[in-house]
This record gives structure tokens, sequence and C-alpha cells, in this order.
């Protein structure tokens, strides 16, 4: 491979002789990941010293290859114990490890919190704890020191990248965005590829929310880096993000397979959130068996709360509503515990799927308004899709159930569904619109109204994400035939 930012930049800060072990080694190997894997091996055979073995470690962390044979091998070095704590998963989001992080980050920085290492260090960890409030302290002692020192610009897109995570958090999205592509032209300026790929993963995973149909775009750009660099996780994170924008197209069978392909780049162990959003998926599509088999494959870890609140919606197509009950009340414990607002909205959601299943509308249109009231502002689409499409599905039900035929048109969240997923150009979410208002239609004895909407959304798409819905209006299609026909029988005796 030839020589890379990602590599280079820490030649002003290194003995001569690590430099030329470094450079020895890019010479040698075939991508960036085959590079790491040999620097591995080179400070677990040889005695290294303390710069090459936190290169060698903080590289490992980016490429999702923890090598805890380093840590172990060289424990008394303060400096690469925040490396144990990886991110992406679900545990960065756990009080005792965020509390974890910090303590090794304190050791690591002392006696002096003014150098290079310490400058990376917060940095990254900023970036790791970007879901919990540590994350803008260390974000803010990092570009302290950026401030007072020029030489460590080559960190300054990943300051942007954290900077861009947290701003996300707190549902500033363009200013996340402008983050995002600082990032990338300072680290594409470097020729530092890592960088550019988070700055690019971050900007994916961000327009999925805004304009998913672009995010692809990006997220193909991303995966050439990941490719190029030889990175397994690097793939299996932008498969992830191409899964999320097609679920969120409502394309639930690319979704589906997406998330599959990510789980072969994966890491044998720690796919919770995986699992889970397969579960999610294939409750989506209302499998609830393979939606079961997912969550229990989520409880693998039973103190990850999403995987509760997964297994009892699951139940809840299953109609296993005891079980269900159980499973929700034990993830609501767990979600309090955490305290995010947006775990709180999904609590609520299953909450309301419970209800809605046991006939119970008015509870049900009332946890799931609950659940949209959080989500909205919040503008990630995967969860207020849902939440939309379960609100118009109540409110059907429960207008059915009145028999106020003429409300049953004009209901309020059956519209919102319907402009939301013509605003964002979703066609799966739109088919899932018609199939509600053609619900409506056959309810009020309207036919003829609920065959042509039907017949019109097989119109939006016909992609390889959307067969399964496919399959599911043209069963419907053949129902209301079915009917015309038998409805068209009478009327022509009567003409007789």
């Amino acid at each position: 491979m030839k020589p890379m930012g990602t590599i280079t930049k820490y030649y002003p800060f290194i003995d001569e002789g690590s430099k030329s072990i470094l450079e020895s080694l890019m010479t040698e190997s075939s991508s960036y990941f085959d590079f790491v894997d040999r620097l591995a091996k080179v400070v677990l055979e040889k005695e290294a010293s303390d710069n090459l073995v936190y290169i060698a470690e903080a590289q490992c962390w980016y490429a999702g290859d923890i090598r805890s044979a380093i840590l172990d091998k060289y424990n008394s070095l303060v400096t690469i114990r925040p490396w144990r704590y990886y991110w992406g998963t679900h545990e960065s989001y756990k009080f005792e490890n965020c509390q974890a992080i910090l303590q090794s980050l304190n050791s690591a920085l002392e006696p002096s919190k003014d150098n290079w290492i310490a400058t990376e260090l917060l940095l990254a960890h900023a970036y790791n704890l970007s879901g919990r409030p540590e994350g803008e302290k260390l974000l803010s002692e990092a570009t302290a020191i950026l401030d007072r020192q020029p030489d460590y610009s080559c960190f300054k897109p990943l300051a942007h990248i954290a900077e861009s995570a947290i701003d996300f958090r707190e549902g500033k999205i363009s200013d996340a965005l402008t983050h995002c592509r600082k990032g990338y032209e300072l680290a594409k300026a470097n020729n530092d590829a890592v960088y550019e790929f988070l700055s690019l993963l971050r900007m994916g995973n961000y327009t999925r929310n805004s304009r998913p149909q672009e995010s692809l775009n990006e997220f193909e750009q991303t995966y050439q880096i990941a490719q190029n660099l030889g990175v397994p996780v690097f793939a299996a994170e932008t498969l992830c993000g191409v899964g999320l924008a097609y679920e969120i197209l409502g394309e639930y069978d690319l979704a589906i397979s997406s998330q599959l392909e990510c789980l072969t780049d994966c890491p044998p162990v720690g796919n919770e959130i995986i699992f889970a959003i397969l579960s999610r998926l294939y409750a989506a599509l209302g499998d609830g068996q393979r939606s079961l088999e997912w969550a229990d494959r989520c409880l693998d870890d039973r103190e990850f709360h999403l995987g509760y609140l997964r297994k009892a919606r699951a139940l809840i197509i299953l109609d296993r509503f005891d079980e269900a009950e159980t499973l929700l009340n034990i993830g609501g414990k767990k979600v309090f515990q955490a305290g995010y607002e947006e775990h709180l909205a999904r609590y609520h959601f299953v909450s309301g799927l419970l209800d809605m299943a046991k006939g119970e509308y008015d509870n049900a249109m009332g946890t799931l308004g609950q659940a949209y009231e959080i989500l909205y502002p919040l503008g990630g689409l995967v969860y207020l899709n849902e939440a939309l499409v379960a609100l118009a599905t109540a409110e059907v039900a429960q207008l059915k159930q009145s028999q106020g035929r003429d409300e049953v048109m004009s209901g309020k969240w059956l519209s919102i569904l319907e402009n939301h997923a013509h605003t964002f150009d979703m066609p799966g979410v739109a088919m899932q619109a018609a199939l509600l208002r053609s619900e409506a239609f056959k309810s009020q004895g309207q036919l003829r109204d609920a065959h042509e909407t039907l017949q019109r959304s097989l119109e939006l798409s016909d992609s390889p994400g959307v067969k399964t819905l496919r399959k599911r209006i043209n069963d419907r299609i053949r129902e209301l035939n079915q009917l015309l026909r038998e409805a068209d029988v009478p009327s022509k005796k009567r003409k007789e």
C-alpha cells in the first residue's frame, strides 16, 4: 500500500525507529487492514516503543479489531487503556461503561494533558460518547488543546466528526452535516482515509433522515472507501446504514438483506444492535416468528433493554399478550434507568401496539401519540415512520369499530402518514398507507375505490425492496376482485 495520512500524521511526534517500522510495514501491506494486522503482530512478537504500541492499539480501535493481547502485554502503558472501549455498540451508552472510559482517560492523561496522545484520546472518546453528555466535555477539552497547539491540526477532522455526532444528538442536523463536510474535506487534504470514511459514514447517516434516497449515493461512496481499506467492520457499518436507509424508504426486503450481509462482516460477538434491527424489520412485515428469533438473539445480553422491547413486539404479533406484557415491563424499567427520551418513545410505541392488539384503541391512540410527540422533534425517520403507521392503523381500526364511516375517510393520522410518505419520497411507506386507505374504503363498502387505491400503489415502485409489500397488495386486490364479482351478481339479477 502507498503511505497514507492515517499513519504518516504521527510522524512529527514519534522517534525515527518507530517511523522506520511504520514505513516498512506500509510498503509490505496490501491494504490498511493488512497493515493494522502486521503492526499488531510486530508489537506482540517484539518489544516495541511506547509510541509504536500506542499507534498499533489506536489503529486496531479504528478498524474494529480490539487486540486484548496488546493491552495485556503492555498493561502498564496507561495511554493504551482507553482503547479497550470500542465505539458503535450499545455498551457505549451505559453509565458504567462511560465511567470506566473517563477513569481510563484520567489515568492516561496524567501528568500532562497538553500532548498529541491526549488530543487523539479525548477526540476519539468524545466521538465514542457522543450519545452521552460526557462526550461534549471531552470534545471541549480536546478543542482547547487544538487551539493552543496548531501542530496537532491533523486531528481536526476527528474533532469535526465528534462535534457532528453531538450536534445530531441535540437535533442540529444542519450543523451536524456542516461538520461532517469540514471533517471530510480536511481528511481528504491530509490523505487520511479513515477519517474520510468516518466523516462520510456520518454524513450518510444524517442525510438518511432528511433525504433517504440521496443517502444511498453517499453510502455507495463510503462502501468504496471501506473496500479500498479492506476493513470488514467499515463495510459492515456502511451496510447497516444502507439497510436503515432502505428501511426508511419502506423497502423492507432490501433492508433485511443489507443487515444480513452486514452480519457477515461484523465480529462474531456484540451484534445486539443488528439483531434488534432485524427483529424490527420482520415485525414491520408482520412476521412474528422471525422477529422473535432475532429478538431472542438480542437477549444474549440480558442488559440490552431494546431486546426486551423487540421481544415484546414479536410476541404481540404472535398473540402472546401475557408474555409480551411481562417483557414490556422489564424493558420499561431498563428504559427508565437509561434515561434516554428516544428509548422512552420506543417503550410507549410497543405499549401502544399491545393496547391495539387487545382492541383497546383509545388507549392505543393515546400511548402511540406519546411516542410520536417524543419522536417528531428528534427527526429519526425509522421510528417516526413506524409510529405513524401504527397510529394510522389504530385509527382505521378504531373508526371501523365505531362504524363512523364518514370519519374513516377523514382520518387525521392516515392523512399525515400519506403526506409524510410523499414528502420524503418513501415508496414502501406509501404502499403501507395505501393498504390502510384501501381498508378504510372497504369498510365503507366503497370496493371500487379500495381496488383503485391498491392498483395505483403498485405503480409507486417495483423495486426488489418492496417485493413483500407488492405481494400483500396483490393478495388484497384478488380479495377485492372476488368481492366485486359477488356484489355484481345481485345487481345483474335485479336488472333481469
